[in-house]
């Protein structure tokens, strides 16, 4: 089992692990790197929903075109 884990007002940063823990880590360490990279090319910082982090416990499939 992993849980998957995304923060929808970032788009593209998402990441998984193999506990609970570990995908809330590894998504605090991305959404640092990302803020960081969007304040070094002076972009805005997104402003998101209220559930800044989505997790999914179970098997989700997803397609965008």
């Amino acid at each position: 089992m992993a849980y998957h884990v995304y923060v929808p007002a970032l788009k593209g940063c998402r990441l998984w692990g193999y506990t609970l823990e570990e995908a809330l880590q590894n998504i605090q360490e991305a959404v640092e790197v990302y803020l960081e990279d969007l304040k070094k090319h002076n972009e805005p910082i997104p402003e998101g929903p209220a559930e800044f982090v989505t997790v999914f416990t179970e098997p989700v499939v997803a397609a965008t075109a």
